[in-house]
């Protein structure tokens, strides 16, 4: 006959007990690992997305110092008081003196956008 000690009972109640936590939080653990799965993609996205951009700044730059046959520095973009769909900016080029800012040498506006 099988005798039943107090030792079996309390492993019993251990393994009965991690069923039941396992069984209750699986559906939890499915929906996080969803949602980490799609917050990875979405990163993934937007780092491809930050890659493009920074390679066409650097095209742009690269293009910029070509036309002007000097180092460009700095490149300030604001939108324009005025005019809400306009962007105005600021190029930086020449050779960067240490303790004396430059003015910029260079400005205008694009993205023109309708009035």
């Amino acid at each position: 006959m099988f005798r039943l000690s107090i030792r079996d009972l309390l492993w019993l109640t251990v393994v009965v007990a991690m069923g039941c936590i396992i069984a209750l939080n699986s559906p939890m653990v499915l929906s996080l690992r969803a949602q980490v799965l799609s917050l990875e993609k979405e990163a993934k996205e937007k780092a491809a997305e930050k890659l493009t951009v920074s390679l066409e700044s650097a095209a742009y730059r690269f293009e910029l110092e070509k036309a002007l046959g000097e180092s460009v520095y700095g490149v300030d973009l604001k939108p324009d008081q005025n005019q809400p769909g306009n962007v105005r900016y600021r190029v930086y080029y020449g050779v960067l003196v240490p303790g004396r800012p430059s003015e910029p040498k260079g400005s205008g506006t694009f993205f023109a956008g309708t009035n």
